[in-house]
């Protein structure tokens, strides 16, 4: 489709997520991933891992933290580029470009509804 110039008000909007991570940048793979809540972003996350070249052991990945501790979580923000690390021309140039991808996964809001409640009011209660 048609790609268009993002604007200031979007680009501020892509470093504001509130418990969510902001897109993610793979420049190798020129692929700006969007991951939503309860939409596998857990798996999604592991396979942006896996293609910036963070191997798997017993199952998991594996991170040296700063602290010099491993994590296995892949939701922590500094396991990835953002595009709230770039400057404003740098996402507007790769949201213009037709040699990057954007993808993001979605579900039927109300199975997405009814699995958060599961996970977050029927298992933690």
């Amino acid at each position: 489709g048609k790609r268009t110039n993002i604007t200031w008000a979007m680009y501020q909007e892509l470093g504001q997520y509130k418990g969510e991570l902001p897109p993610i940048v793979i420049p190798d793979h020129k692929l700006i991933i969007c991951p939503v809540t309860k939409c596998g972003s857990t798996q999604i996350r592991t396979m942006a891992l896996r293609m910036l070249g963070q191997q798997m052991y017993g199952g998991r990945i594996w991170m040296l933290q700063k602290d010099g501790n491993f994590s296995n979580n892949v939701h922590t923000p500094r396991a990835f580029q953002h595009v709230r690390t770039k400057s404003f021309e740098e996402v507007n140039q790769m949201f213009l470009d037709p040699e990057w991808t954007t993808i993001a996964f979605v579900r039927n809001p109300y199975s997405r509804l009814l699995s958060g409640y599961r996970d977050k009011v029927v298992m933690k209660g």
